[in-house]
């Protein structure tokens, strides 16, 4: 941020005599006067698009969730963030456009304009400058390969590898081997993810800019948008009908973004893009349904997020989803109204013992830590340490122990497996959260009850 601002001032201040001699320079070029102004109608909706997408991708993309919500152990961190990365934006894009306009000047359409920032110091000789400039970017490239790359290969591995492929392979009571066994999952899983991106850029990047990929990247990853932020606040969206209206997006990303890009990139044969599918019209991949005044990304992403946000209602409404599903959006919901989720208000009625699920993180922690652990889970919530039958909040919280080595999708697994659940109604849901709710209530009263006792005894 700072030498992008650097180099901001430098291209309107020292390059031109500020932003208005840029304006009015930029403005007498017919070929560039364009750029000068706000657009058509047409123009406006590709903004609006491209905006909503972007705001999609601050939420969604791996690399933000995972310095967001993982990374963060703080709430307060939440609350600086609220405003501090909005004005991180506003700083970082208040001389873009000046910088586009100094470069358009200066190279016209000679020069790349992702480089930009590195070019016009160079053209003037500033090589200092320049050499800034590109330190901070590499910085800011390599840390964004870093996260995304450690984020990404943490989802393939504890959501896919893991779970479904070598789960059994562990070896009970050698949790060290086991956790290198999950190292080395990881580290393969690293080095396969830089060398797709590698090949993927190598194939691509004749063919579409940076920007143009990583709005790939956004139209695609705006697929969870539907069942993410409504399920938010509305309990009846399944899991069902969230799959299949992300199957249905994707597809259509698919059809209306990356098959257009990709055979023009590896045949150079256009006929698909100009003609559609089978020679009908209104299947061009561009003007879907004769939609054709969009940009490709806004375009894909308007008929993609509208089909799986239709897909989503209707099949919620179709498809109710199981007990489980039911419970838990109830609970998360209105979660709110009740005691915390991370705890005591894991709803879940069946049967389980304390030596199968002391096995189970045996294998995986090793007898030490495992011990060590439920000591403290018993000494928190004042249980004696013989007890044979476990409850929902020792199940809750071995899931989150295993879940710091394994992924919660292998924690599920397994615990699953040594557990017999029963189907709970959500009557018994609604009693079970109506009764912490009074518990909070009343713990309450009493607080403010002891308080004021304390103060007239004082």
């Amino acid at each position: 941020l700072l030498f992008f601002l650097v180099i901001g001032i430098y291209a309107t201040y020292y390059l031109f005599d500020g932003t208005s001699d840029i304006y009015n320079k930029i403005s007498a070029i017919d070929d560039l006067k364009p750029l000068t102004t706000i657009g058509s109608l047409e123009e406006g909706f590709n903004w609006a698009f491209t905006m909503g997408l972007s705001f999609m991708a601050i939420f969604l993309l791996p690399r933000q969730f995972q310095v967001s919500v993982l990374e963060n152990n703080r709430e307060k961190h939440l609350k600086q963030a609220i405003w501090m990365f909005p004005l991180y934006l506003l700083l970082f894009n208040v001389f873009v456009i000046f910088i586009a306009w100094a470069g358009k000047l200066t190279f016209g359409n000679t020069q790349n304009a992702e480089y930009f920032t590195l070019f016009l110091p160079l053209e003037k000789g500033h090589s200092f400058l320049a050499t800034l400039v590109f330190l901070g970017g590499f910085s800011a490239v390599i840390s964004m390969v870093i996260v995304s790359t450690l984020a990404l290969s943490t989802m393939v591995s504890n959501n896919l590898i893991i779970p479904y492929g070598f789960l059994d392979k562990f070896i009970k009571n050698q949790p060290e081997r086991n956790s290198k066994y999950i190292k080395n999952i990881r580290r393969i899983s690293i080095f396969s993810i830089i060398i797709v991106a590698y090949f993927f850029y190598v194939s691509f990047s004749k063919e579409l800019s940076l920007y143009a990929i990583g709005l790939i990247s956004f139209t695609i990853i705006s697929q969870l948008a539907p069942s993410f932020f409504i399920g938010l606040y509305w309990n009846r969206g399944s899991a069902r009908a969230a799959i299949i209206g992300m199957i249905v997006g994707v597809a259509i990303v698919l059809y209306t973004l990356v098959l257009p890009f990709t055979l023009d990139a590896f045949t150079g044969n256009d006929s698909f893009t100009q003609f559609g599918l089978f020679g009908i019209e209104a299947l061009k991949p561009y003007a879907l349904f004769g939609l054709d005044f969009l940009s490709p990304p806004a375009h894909a992403f308007f008929w993609s997020i509208s089909f799986n946000l239709l897909c989503y209602l209707v099949f919620s409404l179709i498809y109710k989803g199981n007990y489980r599903e039911r419970n838990y959006a109830e609970m998360y919901v209105d979660s709110k109204n009740f005691t915390t989720l991370q705890d005591s208000a894991l709803v879940w009625k069946g049967e389980a013992y304390v030596n199968d699920i002391k096995n189970v993180l045996i294998r995986f922690l090793g007898e030490n830590r495992a011990n060590r652990a439920l000591n403290i889970f018993f000494t928190k919530y004042k249980l004696p340490l013989d007890t044979q039958l476990a409850d929902a909040r020792l199940i809750n919280f071995s899931e989150k122990l295993l879940t710091g080595s394994i992924g919660s999708a292998s924690a599920k697994i397994l615990i699953a497996s040594v557990v017999k659940e029963e189907q709970i109604s959500l009557v018994e849901v609604l009693k079970i959260l109506e009764e912490s709710k009074e518990n909070i209530v009343n713990n309450k009263v009493l607080l403010e009850k002891s308080q004021e006792l304390s103060q007239l005894s004082s």
